[in-house]
């Protein structure tokens, strides 16, 4: 009975030494992972709607018109087309005229509306640039969009060319649910494994520990007995 307590306790020690510190271990890597994630995910989200804004320009530019002054859809079944391929991609589209007004939009809701004007800074740094990109601070768009990425509207008017208006990208924060999500059922998976692992390396070890400690305390019986006959190794 001696002995199995003792070799129960050295067992509960090193179990839970080994395990406080593979918790421990696997914590603090699961947040640098998750981190490394998060922020891996919207940076590459981003250079994806980066090199697609350009594309998404040209295909606007072919299905809306200047009449009377305004800018308008003038081919809706090509308008569809680009919805549907924005939706495949997780985008929220919007078209503005070259005065930030919008003029069409995939997804309306209380805020992002027809007629709904486009934030100053916003059309400054497009005016400059030909090129917008914000990310993580985007008040002036839907209220779970992570990543937006704005680009001319060029049409041809004679001779010349000009900016009729913009296209504007938006991805929504849902989007980043997925890697992380993935990410934490690997990490759970994994940690699962690490204790099953390390339970049974902490009970080889613990029996190896124990073994000279049991094998000291049968020949410490014998030597109480008064047979000196045995030998400890």
């Amino acid at each position: 009975m001696i002995k199995r307590l003792k070799k129960s306790t050295l067992f509960r020690k090193y179990l839970s030494l080994t395990m406080g510190i593979v918790l421990v271990s696997f914590l603090i890597l699961g947040i640098f992972i998750m981190i490394f994630m998060l922020q891996f995910w919207r940076n590459f989200e981003a250079q994806r709607l980066s090199e697609s804004i350009e594309s998404i320009s040209a295909l606007v530019s072919d299905c809306v018109a200047i009449q009377d002054s305004e800018l308008e859809i003038s081919d809706i079944e090509k308008w569809r087309t680009i919805s549907k391929l924005g939706s495949s991609y997780n985008y929220d589209l919007v078209v503005t005229n070259a005065y930030g007004k919008v003029v069409k939009i995939t997804r309306r809701d209380d805020v992002i509306k027809r007629d709904y004007i486009i934030s100053s800074d916003v059309l400054s740094v497009l005016a400059t640039d030909n090129y917008y990109e914000k990310v993580s601070d985007t008040k002036s768009f839907y209220p779970d969009t992570e990543i937006v990425i704005a680009s001319p509207i060029i049409l041809r008017d004679g001779a010349n060319y000009i900016t009729a208006g913009y296209i504007i990208a938006c991805s929504s924060q849902s989007i980043y649910s997925e890697a992380p999500n993935i990410v934490f059922r690997i990490f759970i998976y994994a940690v699962f494994a690490a204790l099953a692992v390390a339970g049974v390396l902490t009970g080889l070890f613990s029996y190896s520990q124990s073994k000279p400690l049991i094998a000291m305390s049968r020949q410490a019986k014998k030597f109480s007995k008064g047979d000196f006959s045995g030998r400890i190794h």
